[in-house]
């Protein structure tokens, strides 16, 4: 894991001084710097706050990203909630109930500051960890049950939709 890790800066032919390379040499000093449990735990909220940084300059408004504007702590609760319960069904309703905020509220701050609606950001997490378990070898209609998806037709359909090819191993 640490050799693919070191391989990525390279990889991406990213400028040093851009913000995500940074990311990246930050990832790269704790993985020569710390135990393999605590890298682990570390490198898990990297790809969300890339997800982020990736967003931001997408975003339209690229002034916010300039002058260094910060998601709300709810925002971020949000993602480290989802990151956290994505094997499990996902309830928009809950969520906002758990973060003392109106579900509306809350899907306007995500879309606001992650550049992707609260929903899709679910979706995408719960897609792509199915898609490394199929590349595993995991059966695709397993794959789909541990990820929390409701049936294997919305599973497939979500898949085909993120990735342009059937979920197949």
């Amino acid at each position: 894991k640490r050799e693919r890790l070191k391989a990525l800066p390279v990889l991406y032919h990213l400028d040093p001084d851009h913000r995500i390379a940074a990311l990246f040499k930050r990832l790269l000093d704790y993985a020569d710097t710390l135990p393999d449990d605590e890298l682990a735990t570390i490198a898990a909220a990297y790809p969300t706050e890339l997800l982020i940084l990736i967003e931001r300059f997408a975003a339209a408004d690229r002034d916010a990203v300039i002058s260094g504007v910060t998601p709300p702590r709810v925002v971020c609760d949000a993602i480290a909630l989802v990151n956290d319960r994505v094997t499990q069904p996902f309830d928009l309703d809950a969520l906002a109930k758990e973060l003392f905020v109106s579900k509306y509220y809350l899907c306007h701050a995500f879309k606001k500051h992650v550049g992707m609606g609260l929903m899709e950001y679910a979706r995408s997490r719960k897609l792509e960890g199915a898609r490394l378990l199929i590349e595993a070898g995991i059966r695709p209609k397993a794959a789909a049950e541990q990820f929390a998806f409701p049936n294997y037709t919305t599973f497939y359909r979500a898949y085909v939709a993120a990735y342009g090819i059937p979920p197949t191993h």
